[in-house]
């Protein structure tokens, strides 16, 4: 039997940081090394679905309640992301435009939040976006990605927000001749961004990735499955994840359907296994 508080650091009692109102879901946090930390939200407030958020100091202490999304617009699906600052970047699905679309705000290290921008186009009804992930950076930049439905099929795109809270260029970033998945960024450098995400179905799925560079080219993609280096490609690809290291080298994983051998016998089976693929040169990629 485990005891609470028998081992380790004391931990607080629950405090709600929420506030009074009505109920909440769709929680993020993200922390910055300053101890403090934004917690976010989405509720409804006057009719609508709306994102909240408040700063919790080092010793636990909530601050005001921030309204971040348009309080006459359905906000949906927050993602956050912090800087070590402590200052962040909050993301969400604006459910009440012509179709789906994506907006953020900044988030300060004083506890408010910033003006909303539209980040994505607003398509045609029914061209909704959807699965959007974010990631900042220290030099005060952050990226964005997330799909968009263009009548056929579902296309990653992604954009880098420039540290004066600006964007840059909305990339249609894969093959829009076949479904996506949903996509996830990480920062390397420089305003820099690496997007990755899973690419169409049955035995020709793939796995790629490009760099949104920090001038807002876009490099040519990176195909991580291949007869010759993976056991084929195919097997359903999803949770596609992406990190960069100290040595600004990319670790991709996902999740796959894939061929594997039993060494106590030789013999194939299938199974859902991760893999994970980095550059072979010792270069920043």
């Amino acid at each position: 039997m485990v005891l609470p508080g028998a081992s380790h650091a004391a931990w607080s009692s629950p405090e709600i940081v929420s506030g009074p109102g009505s109920s909440v879901s769709q929680t993020a946090i993200a922390g910055g090394s300053d101890g403090t930390s934004w917690v976010v939200w989405k509720r409804n407030v006057g009719g609508f679905d709306v994102i909240q958020g408040t700063q919790v100091q080092p010793d636990g202490t909530p601050g005001p309640i921030a309204t971040i999304s348009f309080t006459n617009a359905d906000a949906t699906d927050p993602v956050l992301a912090a800087r070590a600052d402590g200052s962040a970047v909050v993301a969400w699905l604006n459910t009440s435009t012509a179709a789906d679309s994506v907006q953020s705000a900044n988030l300060g290290t004083d506890g408010t939040a910033g003006t909303v921008v539209d980040r994505s186009d607003v398509g045609d009804p029914g061209h909704d976006c959807k699965d959007v992930a974010l990631a900042v950076g220290e030099d005060g930049t952050a990226g964005l990605t997330w799909l968009k439905f263009d009548g056929t099929n579902w296309v990653v795109h992604g954009v880098r927000i420039l540290a004066d809270g600006t964007s840059g260029t909305i990339h249609g970033l894969s093959d829009d001749s076949v479904s996506s998945g949903p996509p996830a960024i990480a920062f390397k450098n420089f305003g820099t961004y690496r997007v990755v995400w899973p690419q169409g179905s049955g035995p020709d799925a793939n796995v790629v990735s490009v760099l949104i560079e920090g001038s807002d080219l876009v490099s040519q993609p990176y195909v991580a499955l291949s007869e010759i280096t993976s056991n084929g490609t195919g097997g359903d690809p999803q949770n596609v994840q992406v990190s960069y290291g100290n040595d600004l080298v990319p670790t991709l994983a996902f999740i796959r359907h894939r061929r594997n051998v039993d060494p106590s016998d030789n013999s194939d089976y299938f199974n859902w296994a991760v893999e994970m693929v980095r550059p072979l040169r010792l270069v920043p990629s």
